[in-house]
């Protein structure tokens, strides 16, 4: 069978540019797919942070006219796949483009309402299958992995150890077995910060959504905003644990940098914790607030070693290919 690599992408996602995870998302679909003309239908665009660009990229974002938004779809152009980000809501446009398949993106929503609208569904991790009901649509893409910097920068006056986390705490709540609690777990920070045995450094933005009245300031957590992404993966290079006080994830972009650098890990069993071997050193699971406690009373962990080869830029676009029906299919 003879398969063909060209390819026209459609993709609708609330925000393109700026710094967070369905930023990063389509900053690195991008990144791996640079041979294929990719038109990106953004509700915001900011022009900063994770800025898809390229020659094959075109964004078009929805502007105000009258009473109603418009955005000028290119509605004559075949696109062999259609995505949708569901992040956000941004408004769907998969019937009004000629489009072969249309894949959806949970991106930590539920989808069930939504997901008959679609030909597949993607799982980012194993635990994806959380938010749709229907199996037969499900398929597994890791995001490919690309640290955006080519160096790190110093950060002087931090302290020797500590815990880093990196997290935007937006206002999203989920009713979990302890009540109803935010999804990104930064009550537990405030709730825990008093008894953890090394300092907290934690890294956030509010270039996509306000966070600032989440923030609170306490003598156990050093804040860092809006950082240089050199002086972030600085904080990632020399953490003493990587530390995730999410609830759930759809993949969890920091856990995968941190991944990377064969950090330490504490978290939950979410998000890309869930595609990995529990048993392997560096990993630490907890499954409530006092093991989570527990484990921020350490001072020295197990370094991880971490199998880098399922974020692979190049099996994310051979995946991305043969969901297009341009190449054979892929099995890792």
């Amino acid at each position: 069978m003879t398969f063909s690599d060209d390819m026209n992408i459609a993709v609708s996602i609330a925000i393109t540019g700026g710094i967070g995870g369905i930023e990063r998302n389509i900053f690195t679909f991008t990144k791996a797919l640079t041979s294929y003309s990719i038109d990106i239908y953004t509700m915001q665009f900011i022009p900063r942070g994770f800025v898809p660009r390229g020659k094959n990229v075109t964004i078009k974002w929805f502007e105000k006219k009258e009473s109603d938004l418009y955005i000028a779809l290119d509605d004559q152009k075949y696109y062999d796949l259609y995505f949708y980000y569901a992040a956000c809501q941004p408004i769907y446009i998969g019937d009004h483009l000629n489009v072969g398949k249309k894949i959806i993106v949970p991106n930590g929503n539920d989808i069930r309402a939504i997901e008959n609208r679609f030909d597949h569904v993607i799982c980012q991790a194993d635990d994806g299958i959380r938010y749709f009901s229907n199996n037969h649509k499900k398929i597994s893409i890791t995001p490919c992995v690309i640290i955006p910097v080519n160096r790190t920068e110093y950060i002087p006056n931090i302290p020797d150890q500590y815990f880093l986390t990196v997290f935007n705490p937006y206002d999203r709540e989920s009713l979990y077995e302890d009540g109803l609690k935010p999804t990104k777990g930064y009550d537990l920070i405030y709730e825990l910060a008093d008894h953890m045995t090394l300092p907290l450094i934690w890294c956030h933005s509010g270039e996509s959504l306000p966070v600032s009245h989440n923030i609170k300031n306490h003598p156990n957590i050093i804040h860092f905003s809006n950082l240089a992404q050199e002086k972030l993966y600085y904080l990632y290079e020399n953490a003493t644990a990587y530390v995730s006080f999410s609830r759930e994830e759809s993949f969890g972009w920091s856990l995968a940098d941190a991944i990377m650098f064969d950090k330490p890990i504490i978290s939950r069993n979410i998000g890309i914790i869930s595609s990995l071997n529990k048993d392997q050193p560096g990993l630490y699971i907890y499954h409530d607030k006092d093991q989570l406690l527990d484990l921020l009373h350490c001072k020295t962990f197990h370094k991880g070693n971490y199998d880098k080869a399922p974020f692979s830029p190049v099996l994310f676009k051979n995946k991305i290919l043969a969901l297009a029906g341009k190449a054979p299919a892929v099995l890792q």
